[in-house]
């Protein structure tokens, strides 16, 4: 799994990254975990506006070029609070946390704080992913790839074909879709479960942070 960490400092990057890593090797089940880093605002957007995003961000309220709130706002708006879990990193001025959280930041730790505290930010976010992953694994458990509509052996919801339908319907958590057909059942599931199904396979895509960042900068 991926954590972004966003900050304007190289320092803070590289202390950071040392703390989610050994808090990953701490872990009985050690935590496969891959950083990146962003240095601005556009970078970042970026990797959080990708069709698959970081499971995890770390993201200074500082940021150079745009703000904390202002980037959870932007991310949350884009991909509806759904695929990443973002933590923004605060002064412990109270103006600051209760704005984290009303812009839709799934946590929120004051700084400085100790390796312990923002250990414990990323691995609930780790385990929130993993939760979502494994839901998303069940999903496909009971299709087959002969029974995907396209037949290409990928795992894309829009690929549910009628000889799946009735078992995705009546899969583990998914009851109360029974009244759908497959477009909508796949219209209702991809939100949630596309994602984790597509983490790993990253596909070239035409960046979009820089872009999106100048049009908030020309409204403000």
């Amino acid at each position: 799994m991926r954590v972004l960490i966003a900050h304007g400092s190289s320092k803070a990057r590289r202390a950071l990254a040392d703390v989610v890593m050994r808090g990953a090797g701490r872990r009985i089940e050690v935590l496969d975990v891959e950083i990146i880093t962003a240095e601005n605002g556009a970078e970042t957007l970026d990797l959080l506006l990708h069709d698959d995003p970081p499971e995890v961000a770390l993201v200074d309220w500082d940021l150079p070029e745009i703000e904390g709130p202002e980037m959870c706002r932007l991310v949350r708006d884009f991909h509806h609070g759904e695929h990443t879990h973002l933590v923004v990193l605060a002064s412990s001025r109270h103006d600051d946390v209760v704005d984290a959280w009303r812009a839709g930041a799934a946590d929120c730790v004051s700084t400085p704080a100790s390796p312990d505290v923002l250990w414990a930010a990323v691995e609930k976010g780790l385990h929130a992913a993993g939760t979502r992953r494994m839901r998303a694994v069940d999903v496909w458990a009971v299709c087959s790839p002969d029974e995907w509509a396209s037949g290409d052996g990928e795992p894309d919801l829009g690929d549910v074909g009628p000889a799946a339908l009735d078992a995705l319907k009546t899969g583990d958590g998914i009851a109360d879709h029974d009244d759908l057909d497959a477009a909508e059942l796949s219209a209702d599931l991809q939100p949630e479960y596309g994602p984790a199904l597509r983490s790993g396979r990253r596909e070239a895509e035409e960046p979009r942070g820089a872009a999106l960042l100048q049009a908030v900068l020309s409204e403000s």
